[in-house]
């Protein structure tokens, strides 16, 4: 747990402080892995209000990315009562129609705006040449998992290339995180 500092130079107030409370996913980080099967996003959301509880928090807020923003998710859709909402930052909410077009390799649909436009061909863009890894997750979770727990090497080099493309970079990732904080996050998993 971290308590954020008072922002007063911002003009804040010692009441707009606040904590965060930063869980591992069972199995991730800190965490040590599961000892049962069956720790599924809705069992983590679980887990997750029920630690905030314990915690004494009576009121509090989740945000996550990637697996975090599916229990996030899934926990607004469990409404636990100290649940004051969600953040996440890798929304799932392409609709079934456009989620269609993609997979199909098909142009997007007529009418939508610029803006529209640019998200459509940045969701295709990522379908077509990064979305290999999530395919491989998804399908075949233990051949890329052992292959990076054997190699030190491999899973630098599989994180570096997401660096790349997941940084505001130009694909030079150096530009925007240093060697340390990404050999830290690599180290955590």
């Amino acid at each position: 747990m971290v308590r954020s500092p008072i922002p007063r130079p911002l003009g804040g107030r010692a009441e707009d402080a606040f904590d965060l409370v930063l869980p591992s996913i069972p199995g991730y980080g800190f965490s040590d892995r599961p000892q049962e099967v069956g720790w599924s996003p809705l069992r983590i959301g679980s887990a997750w209000d029920e630690l905030m509880g314990r915690l004494g928090y009576e009121r509090y807020v989740s945000q996550g990315g990637d697996w975090g923003a599916i229990i996030s998710e899934v926990m607004a859709i469990q409404a636990p009562a100290g649940l004051l909402g969600i953040h996440v930052n890798m929304p799932g909410t392409v609709p079934p129609s456009v989620a269609k077009l993609v997979k199909n390799g098909d142009p997007a649909p007529a009418g939508l705006s610029d803006a529209e436009k640019d998200a459509f061909a940045g969701l295709d863009a990522f379908y077509r040449q990064g979305f290999g890894y999530a395919a491989m997750m998804n399908t075949r979770p233990q051949t890329l998992g052992y292959g990076l727990a054997d190699s030190p090497v491999g899973m630098a080099a599989f994180f570096y290339d997401k660096f790349a493309a997941w940084t505001h970079s130009g694909r030079e990732p150096e530009r925007a995180l240093t060697r340390d904080e990404m050999l830290d996050d690599i180290t955590l998993y």
